[in-house]
């Protein structure tokens, strides 16, 4: 096996519209160039800054290449290794700052999703079971975020499952309690749920309490019945699901524009101005209240056309999540300050500050994505934070900091521990986390596109 070269410049060379562009990932610069300059450039990544600075020629191309080289360009590494630039201030914040409770009030659901890692048989680190969360466990939640949230202006307490209105009375029991407990800060409560049970009195005690109320429902009943059907006999749940909402918006008309949402997964290939139509069309709602997921894909009958993919991206270019993540990717290549020796900056998520998932059995996660299995585990209601496993869990992506050194795309990384887990060996893990690179490469590089495309070049790029 050849030994790859060690002083390969990290950069990203594309093309777009019949230009050539070159972004030098060390000083988070990026550059309209000649056809000449980009072949130029094409030779420097083959042989590596050493070989390519021997083989002296005297094209223009070539002086000028060198000469960026003399004035800090062609970086072969961007930094040497992570360090959390908050990790000094870890223990304060989970001490006093914690601002989101997410209980797990039962880890029964009564539907089997298609696409749901704990439905099927390719579950990861847990399966839905019927058990649900005693309120010695919500008291004790509760009574820790009164403990560590004293710095913070308002609360956010919501409620999860499974399906969580299988345990409606220890949501309605744990609403009055919070109640009774924060009297001078501002709760915000919330739910996330399949609203197939939901019923009259369900409905009242959300409006009452101002819920922000979010559905998971997929759209028209083709597709919400070929992927999310009942538990007890496979049947298809939208004429259920369908109804209730309506019924919502019936009872609440003002309720339901304000605070219901919907959480709608995906898949790559479907058009997403048909589901934005459905919901404005059919349930009266914008966009800015739904939320599109992909699904995991992993071990399910799913393969997806390549063609409709990219057609599918145009049209995806035109929604509201498109421009928060451009929004995100300008944000990031505005920032010019030069990366030091060490650097953090994947995903922003200190384990346990922005959100403190409870399990029902009183166990800590750091949000409800996350496999509920040890090695993310970062304390429990009986021992407090285990702050060793809280900086270990948020330092998840320095499992592979040799690749993410030299990756022309670490500025626009957002991977966090949920892409690090392997369900099999049950570890935090570099493979893992590879998983997902090719993926956050893509969407990178369509950031950079839809960049040039946005300004004149002709003045010279930002």
């Amino acid at each position: 096996m050849i030994a790859q070269k060690k002083d390969i410049p990290v950069v990203k060379l594309f093309m777009e519209k019949n230009r050539f562009f070159l972004y030098d990932a060390g000083n988070n610069q990026l550059f309209q160039i000649s056809k000449e300059f980009y072949i130029e450039v094409k030779n420097l990544l083959k042989l590596g800054v050493s070989e390519y600075l021997l083989n002296v020629s005297d094209k223009k191309e070539y002086f000028d290449v060198c000469a960026l080289i003399k004035r800090g360009y062609f970086k072969d590494q961007l930094f040497e290794g992570y360090k959390n630039r908050d990790e000094e201030y870890i223990p304060r914040l989970l001490e006093r700052c914690i601002s989101d409770l997410q209980l797990q009030v039962s880890r029964a659901c009564n539907f089997k999703c298609r696409y749901c890692s704990f439905a099927g048989d390719n579950n990861i680190g847990r399966s839905h079971e019927n058990i649900n969360m005693s309120w010695n466990v919500a008291k004790q939640s509760i009574d820790f975020l009164y403990d560590h949230s004293k710095d913070m202006p308002e609360v956010f307490i919501y409620f999860y499952g499974g399906e969580p209105l299988l345990n409606y009375e220890l949501i309605k029991q744990s609403v009055n309690y919070a109640k009774s407990r924060f009297l001078s800060k501002r709760i915000i409560f919330g739910v996330t749920t399949n609203c197939s049970i939901l019923n009259a009195d369900m409905i009242d005690f959300f409006a009452q309490n101002d819920f922000i109320f979010t559905i998971s429902f997929d759209g028209e009943r083709q597709i919400q019945d070929s992927h999310r059907r009942f538990l007890r006999n496979g049947n298809g749940t939208y004429d259920v699901v369908i109804n209730n909402i309506n019924m919502i918006r019936n009872k609440f008309a003002e309720f339901y524009q304000r605070n219901v949402r919907f959480n709608v997964v995906s898949f790559v290939d479907e058009d997403k101005r048909l589901v934005y139509d459905y919901f404005s069309k059919i349930l009266d709602k914008k966009n800015n209240h739904i939320n599109l997921i992909n699904p995991d894909t992993r071990g399910i009958d799913y393969y997806y056309d390549k063609v409709a993919y990219a057609n599918e991206y145009a049209n995806y270019k035109e929604s509201e999540n498109f421009q928060k993540e451009y929004k995100v990717f300008l944000d990031a290549y505005y920032n010019k300050i030069q990366l030091n020796t060490k650097w953090y900056d994947c995903g922003g998520c200190i384990a346990g500050a922005q959100r403190l998932f409870v399990s029902v059995d009183g166990s800590f996660y750091p949000c409800e994505k996350v496999p509920e299995i040890p090695v993310v585990s970062i304390g429990s209601l009986s021992s407090g934070f285990d702050f060793k496993q809280v900086l270990r869990v948020t330092n998840a992506p320095c499992v592979s900091q040799d690749k993410c050194c030299r990756c022309w795309a670490a500025r626009f990384c957002s991977m966090c521990v949920c892409y690090c887990v392997d369900s099999v060996s049950q570890s935090i893990c570099a493979e893992a986390k590879m998983l997902h690179c090719q993926e956050n490469l893509r969407k990178a590089e369509k950031m950079l596109k839809e960049y040039v495309n946005s300004i004149d070049c002709s003045g010279g790029i930002r």
